[in-house]
């Protein structure tokens, strides 16, 4: 019996839209004989950044034991649910080189000097041009996004052909690049592909995604009818999008600023590298915007998701020491809400409104925003031309997951050819057809600061009821008993002369100080919930 087969393990990607990692292993004789990693990202976790916790990594505990068959980490592109989570496991994986578009590249390049990691090896990666990794060949074909150099890959092995068709929408006039290589995407259709992983997140929509050229438009046509300053919030690896809103900046004689940390980092390295048309005389500091005319500024900004400590963010909330809100200012949203940013997006444009700015939103406004995710008509297209045996939908939601599986039918496929995995889920690829393997189980690793891995579901617990709840403090010394407390029923006289009494009787009934600990813990915080419906982290100090 033949045990050769194509393995892909997905460590992200499936469920949330970003953290997006892709493992696919080639086994030989029973046995895995190459790795090659498409992507590694971030994920972006929003309803717990109030929580402080930045964003979610992949699971790599999977592969840490096979780091010795991984031969590279390929990247498709540079946004950060496909890059962002490099720093954080590339030492784990054992620097397996990585191969990327250019701007992709850099963007790691310059993620990796932050951190201080010099063991890396990034390799600018060539369209139409087979890479060898062991028995698994890899051939990167060109594709349009909302960032430049984005690629798709096909991944070739004796025992299945795969093409890995992430984020993508079919642009025929994208911004500064050429339209995707069609003639490649056919080529490796015609060679049989046996399973086509897709881009499925704009499978709810009908027609065709509009080219970037759209919002070019609009920007000159708002910042014509702009008085006041002109503010424009997108992602930081946006550069089509950040080109299009300098290009006009450039034309009504705007100074540009640049706010936000990613984003000062990405648009250096776009500027120097040519992908922004900017000089140095273009460009302001945020500390110069009061001395500049209000129709002669245009600010670029990050926060476009209402993520917490945003550059947007700080700005709505009276944080940031140069920029304050004023009326005459137009602040326009040019993106669309990551499912589950909602409600933070909707915060931060109220503050903004309340403060007198005019903001400007896709929900009120067309073609302020277009997606860099195919619609129904990209997805279908994609998947007449490259005419796979079977396919799947990632970097989705599970929603969007289920539409996409509902368009293809309509192409003809059958349920036997659609395939809906979770992440852990490994599916068996070749020749002869498709089987899910056994699935393995991935932890959440969480991003706090430069802890990695460090939170769980207790310190986060506790954080939320340090937010929700208060503190309170018993502090017994010498004997004596004090209260304190802080977000919760401050210094309530009552409440602390009943609280006091029932510690003085516990110091009576045990000198162990861990069993007071706990009985402090115990039987003051049921006396609290029993008395005031109120759950206040307690913390026992005894001296």
């Amino acid at each position: 019996m033949n045990t050769d087969k194509l393995r892909i393990v997905p460590l992200g990607g499936l469920e949330d839209v970003t953290k997006n990692m892709y493992v696919y292993e080639y086994w030989k004789n029973g046995v895995i004989a190459d790795i090659v990693i498409i992507d590694c990202g971030v994920g972006f976790l929003s309803h717990l950044e109030s929580l402080g916790v930045d964003s979610a990594i992949p699971d790599v505990s999977y592969l840490l034991d096979k780091k010795h068959l991984i031969r590279a980490l390929l990247i498709t592109h540079g946004h950060e649910d496909h890059i962002g989570a490099i720093p954080y496991v590339i030492e784990k994986l054992g620097f397996p080189p990585i191969f990327a578009p250019k701007l992709a590249g850099l963007l790691i390049k310059e993620k990796l000097e932050q951190e201080n990691i010099t063991s890396a090896k990034i390799v600018f990666i060539k369209h139409r041009y087979d890479y060898i990794f062991g028995s698994i060949k890899a051939r990167y074909i060109h594709m349009t996004h909302s960032i430049p150099d984005t690629t798709h890959i096909v991944i070739d092995t004796p025992s299945a052909r795969v093409y890995h068709g992430s984020d993508f929408k079919m642009d025929l006039t994208p911004v500064n690049a050429d339209p995707p290589d069609f003639a490649e995407i056919v080529r490796a259709g015609g060679q049989g592909i046996d399973l086509l992983l897709s881009d499925g997140l704009g499978s709810e929509r009908e027609g065709y995604t509009l080219s970037e050229q759209i919002v070019g438009t609009t920007f000159r046509r708002e910042m014509l009818e702009t008085k006041g300053r002109f503010f424009m919030t997108t992602f930081a690896s946006n550069i089509s999008r950040i080109r299009q809103c300098v290009t006009s900046a450039l034309e009504f004689n705007r100074k540009i600023c640049f706010v936000g940390s990613s984003m000062k980092r990405n648009t250096a390295i776009a500027i120097e590298e040519g992908y922004l048309p900017l000089k140095k005389d273009h460009l302001i500091p945020e500390q110069d915007l009061k001395k500049m005319r209000p129709n002669a500024v245009c600010v670029i900004l990050t926060g476009s998701q209402g993520e917490f400590g945003s550059a947007l963010d700080k700005v709505s909330t009276g944080r940031n020491r140069f920029i304050k809100v004023q009326k005459g200012d137009r602040i326009f949203f040019s993106s669309d809400p990551i499912p589950g940013n909602e409600m933070h997006i909707q915060d931060v444009i109220e503050n903004l409104i309340e403060q007198g700015a005019d903001v400007i939103y896709t929900a009120i406004r067309d073609a302020l925003h277009t997606s860099g995710h195919g619609s129904q008509g990209d997805l279908k297209l994609l998947a007449r031309l490259v005419g796979a045996k079977n396919l799947m939908p990632i970097g989705t939601t599970i929603k969007h997951s289920k539409a996409y599986m509902n368009l293809m039918k309509k192409l003809g496929y059958q349920d036997s050819q659609l395939h809906m995995l979770h992440s852990g889920q490994p599916i068996a690829v070749t020749h002869a057809g498709i089987s899910m393997e056994e699935k393995i189980i991935l932890k959440e690793i969480l991003v706090d600061g430069s802890s990695v891995g460090d939170v769980g579901d207790r310190i986060l617990e506790e954080r939320e009821s340090l937010g929700k709840e208060g503190i309170l403090v018993v502090l017994v010394s010498n004997g004596k008993v004090s209260l304190d407390s802080k977000g919760f029923m401050f210094n309530d006289r009552k409440l602390f002369g009943d609280i006091i009494p029932k510690v003085e009787s516990m110091l009576k009934q045990t000198t162990d100080k861990q069993k007071l600990e706990n009985r402090i813990v115990q039987e003051i915080g049921g006396f609290i919930s029993a008395q005031h419906a109120r759950s206040p982290l307690i913390i026992p100090v005894i001296v």
